[in-house]
C-alpha cells in the first residue's frame, strides 16, 4: 500500500516535471540562454528535484510524514555505526518517526542528470552514475538491516542517449544487486 502511494506521488511529480519542459525550453532558447545561462525556473539544482518531489509526497502521504535530508545514524538506528548518513527524503508515519529503532516506512534518493551536463564538464556525466550506485548501496544496506521497509532510487534522466541507462540494460543490473531498492527512472529526451 505504501509503495502504491509512493509511486502515485512519484507519477503525479513526474507529470509536472514534463509540463515544467516547456519553460525550460524557453530558458535555453539561444537568445535566453545567452541572458541568464541558468536552466530555471523550475529545477536549477538536484535538490529542486528533491523538494518539489517531496511536495507531491506531502500531497500524497500527509501532514508530518515526509522529511527532506534525514539523518539516518546511531542515534536513530543501534545497527548503524556512529557515521552520519542521510537520505534525501524520508516517508515515515509520524507515530513512529522519532522512536528510536522503528522501521521508517520509505527511504528515498534523488539523482538528476541535467541536459547538458556533458557540456559543462565530461566527467560529471561519470560522476553523477557512481553516485547513484552509491546511493543504492546505502539505501540497500539501510533496507537490509531493518531501517526502512521500502527504499527508492528516483531517477530524472535528461541524457539517456549518453547514460545509456536503458541501452546497457543497466536497470536489471542495479536491481539485481541492489535488490530490495526500487529504481524509478524518468527520462526525458529533449532537444539538445
Amino acid at each position: 500500500m505504501l509503495e502504491h502511494r509512493f509511486k502515485k506521488a512519484w507519477e503525479s511529480f513526474c507529470d509536472y516535471y514534463q509540463k515544467s519542459r516547456k519553460d525550460y525550453e524557453y530558458y535555453n532558447s539561444p537568445e535566453m540562454y545567452a541572458q541568464s545561462g541558468f536552466h530555471g525556473p523550475h529545477f536549477r539544482e538536484e535538490r529542486d528535484v528533491v523538494f518539489h518531489l517531496a511536495r507531491f509526497c506531502y500531497n500524497e502521504f500527509g501532514d508530518k510524514w515526509v522529511h527532506l535530508d534525514s539523518p539516518i545514524y546511531k542515534m536513530y538506528f543501534d545497527k548503524l555505526d556512529s557515521r552520519k548518513r542521510y537520505v534525501d527524503i524520508d516517508i515515515s508515519s509520524p507515530d513512529s518517526f522519532m522512536i528510536k529503532n522503528v522501521k521508517r516506512q520509505i527511504f528515498v534518493e534523488v539523482k538528476w542528470i541535467w541536459q547538458g551536463i556533458y557540456k559543462a564538464r565530461s566527467s560529471w556525466l561519470k560522476s553523477i552514475l557512481e553516485e547513484v550506485e552509491t546511493d543504492l548501496a546505502k539505501l540497500q544496506h539501510l533496507s537490509n538491516i531493518g531501517c526502512c521497509g521500502h527504499a527508492f532510487m528516483c531517477i530524472i534522466d535528461e541524457e539517456p542517449e549518453r547514460t545509456q541507462i536503458e541501452k546497457q540494460n543497466k536497470i536489471l543490473l542495479w536491481q539485481k544487486k541492489y535488490s530490495p531498492v526500487k529504481l524509478l527512472i524518468q527520462s526525458y529526451r529533449g532537444k539538445s
